[in-house]
């Protein structure tokens, strides 16, 4: 892994790692629909949802969180805030 991408999984923990941290991923989550259809027959709007999906994808993709374990993860998060 480089400096950079170090850098950043230590930024992306710091910043998520704290109570207020897991609220906001938490609230990303919600908002960003990663476990709702993105799916509506607007196909703008569905291209739209994807994207709002693949931001918070991304984030616990960083955070070392496995598609299949986004359940766990989640209600991990719950737990711990």
């Amino acid at each position: 892994m480089s400096s950079q991408a170090n850098d950043t999984l230590t930024d992306y923990q710091i910043a998520f790692g704290t109570p207020e941290g897991k609220r906001v991923l938490l609230d990303l989550i919600d908002q960003c629909g990663i476990l709702r259809a993105s799916f509506e027959a607007d196909p703008y709007r569905t291209a739209y949802n994807e994207g709002r999906r693949g931001v918070a994808l991304m984030i616990l993709g960083v955070l070392g969180a496995k598609p299949e374990d986004f359940q766990k993860t989640i209600e991990d998060l719950k737990d711990h805030v």
